[in-house]
């Protein structure tokens, strides 16, 4: 069967270390465990280079018949240079299985330190992937009506699109597996909230653009600020 493979980027092996220690005091209560920095080292691997358009979403929704997004025929958010969005953690994990077995390929979710790091593109110890000063030109935040084009703003050290801004994307990790003693507050089992990185176009607050910062949603969540994309 043929499909429509998200465009991938190769992201070198190398070292994370998690958080940003020397802006302690700036965060979020997310962030406070790792203000010391938790060392991770990763191996090389492979991510989409755009969080997953609506053709590739389409693609999977005409040939299983899955749910067809809340917005996917919606003029404001459909088009195809744009994110598809209304995506729950389940949806995510579906279209990764359709594509391993479509493609023989082992697609998955980032793990919460593979979207760090792909975040990071190279810095280390910065708010965000092109410095600490916030710029407006480098992302897409604050109170938009909606998603802008995969490649509207420029891509980050790795070639990686909108690891910050553009959608909150779901992670494979529970948040309570990754957070040190954070404890998962939303919905009615928080205990099984999957990890979201990377703030949204809807957002105002230019903390949510930290590269460090995570959130956590039940993972039936379908919201148009809501998205995902893969990664081997």
């Amino acid at each position: 069967m043929t499909v429509i493979e998200p465009q991938m980027v190769q992201v070198p092996a190398g070292t994370l270390a998690m958080g940003i220690p020397k802006f302690e005091g700036e965060f979020f209560e997310d962030l406070r465990p790792w203000h010391t920095g938790k060392i991770v080292e990763m191996a090389a691997f492979s991510i989409s280079k755009f969080a997953i358009t609506n053709p590739e979403y389409r693609d999977f929704v005409e040939k299983t018949g899955a749910d067809v997004p809340m917005k996917l025929d919606d003029p404001e958010f459909n088009a195809d240079n744009q994110p598809v969005v209304g995506i729950s953690w389940l949806d995510s994990v579906a279209y990764c299985k359709w594509l391993q077995e479509a493609t023989g390929k082992a697609y998955h979710l980032p793990t919460d330190a593979q979207y760090e790091y792909a975040a990071r593109g190279g810095s280390e110890g910065t708010r965000y992937p092109w410095g600490d000063e916030l710029d407006p030109s480098r992302a897409s935040y604050g109170s938009r009506t909606a998603p802008e084009p995969v490649d509207q703003y420029p891509p980050n050290g790795y070639g990686v699109y909108d690891m910050v801004g553009g959608l909150w994307e779901w992670c494979q990790d529970l948040y309570v597996d990754v957070s040190e003693g954070q404890q998962p507050s939303n919905g009615p089992n928080p205990a099984d909230n999957p990890v979201l990185r990377g703030s949204s176009y809807l957002n105002s607050d230019p903390k949510s653009l930290y590269i460090a910062y995570r959130h956590e949603d039940p993972r039936d969540l379908r919201h148009p600020i809501v998205g995902f994309r893969v990664v081997i």
